[in-house]
């Protein structure tokens, strides 16, 4: 089964706590983590270090409503339960959990470079989506990786899925993204 931790952050969510959340993740290989932020004003793709956290829209933690941290090894997942109080849900995966692996495309249809560091997906109907990782228009759409988690219920004996965590982010034909961080460039992913 997936190494799976539940609780609550009974407390205000910092960039601190991503930044703690994020290295239990990480790991030699892969020194890096995607944030997957929701908040009512915006939708947006960063990247967290073992320093920083890179977004390109500033973040009102105060209005955000859900954080998704994730590499390869799995995902915290953190939404705002209300009054400041946040529950956390911790999914590594593991050799014994069925999985059932899926791409789940995101928006856009055009891409355009902002700067070194963002690329931005979007569509004619005004919806865009900052990316910190270099992508050309025969990449879309960008893809969610996602992991449905399979189990038996126990009395009908039938296979379902019970829950679901991220762990990258594609392109159309799989091709998996890296971010475009200086500091992260010469590694094992940067081919």
């Amino acid at each position: 089964m997936c190494v799976t931790r539940w609780d609550d952050l009974l407390v205000p969510l910092t960039v601190e706590h991503v930044l703690v959340y994020a290295k239990e993740l990480m790991d030699n290989d892969f020194p890096w983590a995607w944030a997957f932020v929701q908040e009512p004003s915006f939708v947006g793709l960063g990247v967290v270090t073992k320093e920083r956290l890179y977004l390109r829209n500033q973040v009102d933690w105060a209005r955000l409503t859900d954080l998704r941290i994730f590499t390869n090894r799995g995902e915290w997942h953190l939404w705002q339960k209300g009054s400041q109080r946040w529950g956390r849900r911790l999914r590594l995966r593991s050799a014994e959990t069925e999985v059932i692996s899926e791409r789940h495309p995101l928006w856009g249809t055009k891409v355009a470079q902002v700067d070194d560091l963002w690329w931005v997906a979007h569509e004619q109907r005004g919806f865009s989506l900052f990316v910190p990782a270099m992508f050309t228009e025969q990449d879309l759409p960008l893809c969610l990786e996602v992991n449905q988690v399979a189990d038996y219920d126990r009395e009908t004996h039938l296979a379902q899925i019970v829950d679901a965590f991220l762990t990258g982010l594609s392109t159309a034909c799989g091709k998996p993204l890296h971010p475009a961080l200086p500091e992260l460039k010469g590694g094992s992913w940067d081919v």
